[in-house]
């Protein structure tokens, strides 16, 4: 793990790293940014996952390899604003301290 100062840095190494695609989560899926393909939990890996912390709280950033060959990164917020995800999701994310709901 390394311990970036900002995400905007944290983001500009994993891209000259090869982690140039972006991804957004859903409830059960991630979805290319860019391409507009989505990936369920079985389609992806994820290689590592970095905490950022920044004024605002904790940023976390995921480097996701996915079975086309994509790789790029997923980011994760916490707080009554992020949406739902499935807990398939959670397993994969290996997410701590959120609720697991049906």
């Amino acid at each position: 793990m390394k311990n970036f100062k900002s995400f905007d840095k944290a983001i500009a190494y994993y891209k000259q790293q090869g982690f140039t695609q972006e991804f957004n989560i859903s409830f059960d899926t991630i979805t290319d940014i860019e391409t507009k393909k989505q990936f369920d939990t079985f389609d992806f890996e994820i290689e590592s996952n970095e905490e950022i912390l920044e004024d605002e709280g904790v940023i976390q950033v995921f480097l996701v390899s996915t079975n086309n060959g994509s790789k790029g990164f997923l980011v994760n917020t916490y707080g009554p604003y992020s949406d739902p995800v499935s807990i398939d999701m959670i397993d994969k994310l290996n997410l701590k301290n959120i609720s697991k709901l049906d």
